[in-house]
């Protein structure tokens, strides 16, 4: 039996009420978040044994070029503790997928500390906030598997388990995925292909159809002034915009100025990924309206623009298509 089998089943034990630790074997490492909810639970959970298990615990279960901490202390858990996989396990309702600048800064405030402690740049970058907390499972784990730092066919799990009830699910099996590179369809957007005219499905009815999204700026050129930072200077300043365009340009602005930020591209991502799985339009709205609240002090006309959006998803009902074809090419 593998490890991931064994954990798998003393979580089913869990789940019925009993309790089965797993047998005497090789050591192991658990990378796995600081919340406090985890504490004495997680053991259990899974199985864990006092002997077997090297944990390893970060805010989100992350390890990145910005978390070098957390990849030493797996890289000693392997090559000084002896460990011969690794799980990375994160769980339901994590703090960090809901991370709120403004109430960081809040807290700063309160404890007299400056915002300035932090550096100048994106807080949410600085913590390495997240919005899809499989997402950011699966980000830990290819980041690991593309290191350097283990072998090709050393095996890296990733596992998500439920805050309230314990139950485990298997996100990403390192028994069975394939040594050479992957990149997860989940992490990555892809161009949506060209569509051809086609007849118009019975079941829509006549008038139905939501009108065509607004045609997007074009991306800023190699010639397009930039900032401070060295970010494409925006294409076009609208404090109020008056309509979709005006939001469309504004909101494109945004992606293609923050692009070469790799936090930005992660969120970016992780955000491709909802659009192209979710049907509901108001959790897409959510997690544009948490994006806007962590970058409307250096954008300040982002909250108009999705608050015009939001106006124009309400006035042409739930269908959502249009919100979802128009995002995809803001994203893209």
């Amino acid at each position: 039996m593998t490890l991931l089998e064994e954990i798998k089943e003393a979580n089913r034990s869990f789940l019925a009420g009993s309790s089965l630790q797993l047998a005497e074997g090789d050591r192991f490492v658990v990378l796995t978040c600081i919340d406090p909810r985890l504490t004495g639970f997680l053991e259990p959970a899974l199985g864990l044994s006092r002997h077997r298990a090297l944990v390893v615990r970060t805010a989100g279960n992350q390890v990145s070029d910005s978390c070098n901490d957390a990849l030493r202390s797996i890289a000693a858990a392997v090559y000084v503790k002896g460990g011969k996989e690794i799980l990375v396990v994160g769980h339901s309702d994590c703090a960090m997928s809901r991370f709120s600048a403004t109430d960081v800064i809040e807290s700063f405030r309160k404890a007299g500390v400056p915002r300035s402690a932090f550096g100048d740049g994106d807080l949410r970058a600085w913590f390495a906030a997240f919005h899809d907390v499989k997402a950011n499972v699966i980000r830990s784990v290819e980041y690991l598997r593309k290191c350097g730092m283990f072998p090709a066919n050393f095996k890296i799990h990733g596992l998500m388990l439920d805050s309230q009830n314990g139950k485990l699910e298997v996100v990403r099996d390192g028994d069975s995925i394939k040594t050479e590179s992957v990149v997860s369809d989940q992490l990555v957007a892809t161009p949506s292909p060209a569509r051809t005219p086609g007849p118009v499905s019975s079941s829509v009815q006549a008038g139905a159809l939501a009108p065509e999204p607004p045609p997007l700026p074009a991306p800023a050129t190699k010639g397009a002034a930039t900032t401070a930072g060295g970010r494409p200077g925006a294409l076009k300043i609208m404090a109020n915009p008056a309509s979709m365009m005006d939001a469309a340009t504004i909101l494109r602005d945004f992606v293609v100025r923050e692009r070469q930020n790799q936090k930005f591209q992660n969120t970016i991502a992780e955000l491709s990924a909802l659009i192209r799985k979710e049907k509901n339009p108001s959790v897409i709205m959510g997690e544009l309206d948490r994006l806007v609240k962590e970058y409307q002090h250096e954008y300040p006309n982002l909250p108009a623009a999705l608050s015009l959006l939001r106006k124009t998803m309400e006035t042409r009902g739930p269908g959502g298509s249009w919100l979802f074809e128009a995002l995809a090419r803001i994203l893209d």
